[in-house]
């Protein structure tokens, strides 16, 4: 609860409409099944773990993906993706947050046309394979590392652009 909260003795505030937040790296795997947040699947030896994973939001700022490396919290606008245990170390989820949210902004999801979760399971992400057929960890990490880079370039190309077109001559 917040400080401010708390200095205005409002240990309760009302709340209005509806709002189901689910703190999603403060728990386990297990509890998350059990409680019907994400689908009843044998996660194996994860269930006991806290949990690293993947959010898109599926309204408002729709589409964008996000990486938790922490507790957060989550409600029905944004939706938590979970790894399966067999692809415990066999899938960079930087590799798998970059591709999916670049997928996302390609089927022009936006306010009127959510990314719900039906039809982001139905969207295809390549996953890189080796010359074995193996699913390559290296190779989605090296990927991942140069759209990073591409996209920090296109970044300060954009901000360096954006200050030439405002520069302002005086007489």
């Amino acid at each position: 609860m917040s400080e401010e909260l708390l200095q205005r003795d409002l240990k309760n505030p009302p709340k209005f409409g509806r709002w189901d937040f689910y703190n999603i790296g403060a728990t386990s795997i297990k509890s998350l099944k059990e409680n019907n947040i994400i689908h009843n699947f044998n996660y194996g030896s994860e269930e006991k773990k806290k949990v690293d994973a993947l959010g898109w939001n599926r309204e408002g700022s729709v589409g964008y993906v996000f990486y938790h490396k922490h507790k957060f919290t989550t409600n029905d606008h944004h939706r938590p993706l979970l790894l399966k245990d067999e692809y415990e170390n066999r899938i960079d989820l930087n590799y798998i947050k970059i591709t999916l949210q670049e997928l996302l902004f390609q089927q022009g999801f936006k306010w009127s046309k959510t990314a719900s979760k039906e039809k982001v399971q139905e969207l295809e992400i390549e996953i890189p394979i080796d010359y074995y057929g193996n699913i390559s960890l290296e190779t989605q990490k090296i990927k991942a590392e140069r759209i990073q880079k591409i996209e920090e370039i296109k970044q300060k190309f954009q901000e360096k652009s954006n200050f030439i077109i405002n520069v302002k001559i005086n007489n």
